[in-house]
């Protein structure tokens, strides 16, 4: 058995070596394979070294388009090269064995593919034996873990496409795209259905790859409508029947069951102190416990550590993208977000702007649109009510240690209350003993930037007691503004 194990290695070694042969044999003679071999490998995908460098030299004078490839310019490069200035005259032996091997390129992307994946399994025997040899600290387990596993994710799908296109392909793809777009059903969104027709109206639903910050002061409804737009989301991915999508949620601040307490007050339509205390009664029971039973049929996951790193968040989304469709992350919220980088610990505005532009990173790599909840600065409140006792309306600046996030982002929206709902605490405490439990709040959704469409000012109607968003018509608003 193991002198059969062994036969079998040397076999496959033999058919990587003749495969990275091939591939650089096709390349010194046949320009039409360059731009692909170039595009999908790197040097250090050759276990042959001396394939390396030619590799590297054919990679060079392709990028000069001065100089054609040829075994001769690769050649006449490599003799320029003083680190194999020793060795120069067996590298000119093995190019003029290479030229003389060749014959066709037929079966040139197969050879590429192989030599790929036995790179990737390379790598992953050396990640392999690393793990093995590495002493557990007890003081750095979780980062040393995500290291890994991220390393891990990394190399196994790194077997590349071609990224650098033609920009005849590019117009051909995008003609393709127009025509799907000219023929699709106008019902249906490009992006993830926020759940709300004014805002879908603006966004075409949530976009793929696109990081989408929503900001506002303590208190007035970030989380809920964060909630709101989940399980909006959740709710069209179990109406289309597509078993693999999924949105999910990050939450920083708040723990599970509180979450679950929200989205079930938001579908029971019950007062959430209500649900808290256990003070419901029969029909209010019933109520709450067929949400339950809704929501537990949609396809939401929840992440609820504290202490969670956006390389954590990274690792994660980067696990599951491997067996779901995720239309939807909400991480709740950024400011509360770590980098895991401790040179950049004593540095939060840094640290933020490295946060933010990982973020959109994943967002791109993943193709889903991420939502970061983020807190305003105070500057806000510096400025002060106008003379009409309007509240000052968010502006970008006022993104809280903001560095790059309106940069990074492709949508800024703010929840704007343009008026208090109570004047004092005195007032408080009255409204609170006899409230309405369907009391309503006017907020206004601003869309501020808006990387690929217009900007916009969306009235929404804010049941605080059931954490409730909905469209506001001039006929069904109870609030007080």
């Amino acid at each position: 058995m193991r002198k059969n194990s062994i036969n079998l290695a040397n076999d496959i070694n033999n058919q990587v070596e003749i495969a990275e042969r091939a591939v650089i044999t096709c390349m010194l003679h046949d320009a039409s394979v360059l731009e692909d071999a170039i595009t999908k490998l790197e040097s250090t995908d050759f276990a042959n070294i001396k394939y390396r460098f030619i590799f590297e030299a054919i990679s060079s004078i392709f990028n000069d388009s001065n100089f054609p490839v040829s075994p001769l310019t690769v050649i006449e490069y490599i003799s320029r090269n003083q680190e194999i200035k020793n060795n120069f005259s067996e590298y000119e032996i093995v190019i003029n064995g290479l030229s003389a091997e060749y014959t066709s390129s037929a079966n040139v992307a197969f050879d590429i593919d192989l030599v790929k994946e036995a790179s990737i399994k390379r790598q992953l025997n050396r990640l392999c034996n690393e793990i093995i040899e590495t002493d557990i600290d007890f003081t750095n387990f979780e980062s040393q873990i995500i290291d890994f596993q991220n390393r891990f994710i990394d190399i196994s799908s790194s077997k590349k496409t071609n990224q650098i296109s033609k920009i005849s392909e590019v117009v051909e793809a995008f003609e393709k795209h127009l025509t799907l777009l000219k023929t699709r059903d106008n019902s249906k969104l490009t992006g993830t259905d926020t759940g709300f027709k004014k805002i879908n109206k603006v966004t075409d639903g949530f976009q793929p790859g696109d990081l989408i910050i929503l900001a506002a002061r303590p208190g007035t409804g970030k989380t809920a409508i964060a909630l709101n737009f989940i399980l909006n989301a959740a709710k069209s991915i179990k109406q289309s029947g597509n078993s693999k999508d999924t949105v999910v949620l990050f939450s920083l601040e708040m723990g599970s069951e509180q979450i679950l307490e929200r989205m079930t007050a938001h579908e029971a339509k019950v007062d959430i102190s209500t649900i808290r205390n256990g003070r419901f009664d029969y029909v209010q029971e019933a109520s709450i416990f067929n949400a339950l039973s809704e929501i537990k049929t949609l396809p939401i996951q929840i992440h609820d550590a504290s202490d969670v790193t956006i390389n954590e968040i990274q690792s994660k989304l980067k696990q599951l993208k491997q067996t779901n469709n995720i239309k939807l992350v909400v991480v709740d919220y950024l400011q509360l977000l770590k980098s895991g980088n401790k040179a950049l610990s004593g540095n939060r505005q840094q640290e933020v702007s490295t946060i933010s532009r990982t973020l959109k990173v994943i967002a791109r790599n993943l193709n889903t649109p991420i939502i970061a909840l983020a807190q305003l600065s105070r500057k806000i409140e510096e400025r002060g009510k106008t003379s009409d006792g309007e509240n000052p309306k968010p502006m970008l600046s006022d993104l809280r240690e903001s560095g790059s996030i309106e940069q990074d982002a492709d949508l800024v929206t703010f929840l704007y209350q343009k008026f208090d709902d109570v004047k004092n605490d005195d007032d408080k405490e009255k409204i609170n003993s006899e409230q309405d439990p369907t009391m309503s709040t006017n907020i206004q959704f601003l869309i501020a930037k808006h990387r690929n469409g217009s900007t916009a000012e969306i009235d929404l109607i804010f049941t605080k007691a059931f954490g409730e968003f909905s469209e506001i018509e001039s006929s069904d608003f109870k609030g007080k503004n």
